[in-house]
Order: structure tokens, then C-alpha cells, then sequence
């Protein structure tokens, strides 16, 4: 398995941030639509209510090409 999505609720976003943070630390990258965690392995998506988890691979793949890193 390369991704993950982890469907959650708009209303569980600041809850799942804190929990992230505490994982992992602050976020790495962030705009409008994402927080990204753990050198680019788990997303937090704000736009969609989702949480992404992706290979270091997959990772890379969208820090360069995604979000253009």
C-alpha cells in the first residue's frame, strides 16, 4: 500500500492537528488546503475533510510535482 486517505469530519480538523503536532511536530509545509507532516508522509487535507498517509516515495512525488517544492 502506498496511500492511505483517512476520511474524518470538518469538525474534527483542530483535534486531529493537535494530535499530528503531537506526533509528529509542527507541520513541515502548509497552505490553504493542506498541513503536511513527518517529512512529507502523512497530509492533512483542510479543503476535504481527510487525512493523507503516503510512502516517503509518493511523499516526494508531491512536494515536487503537487505542490511544487
Amino acid at each position: 500500500m502506498n496511500v492511505l486517505w483517512i476520511l474524518t469530519g470538518k469538525g474534527e480538523e483542530d483535534r486531529i492537528r493537535q494530535e499530528l503536532i503531537k506526533h509528529y511536530g509542527k507541520p513541515i509545509f502548509i497552505n490553504d488546503d493542506w498541513e503536511i507532516f513527518n517529512d512529507w508522509q502523512i497530509g492533512l487535507r483542510k479543503d476535504k475533510p481527510e487525512v493523507l498517509v503516503m510512502t516517503k516515495e509518493i511523499g516526494m512525488f508531491y512536494k515536487k510535482d503537487y505542490f511544487k517544492q
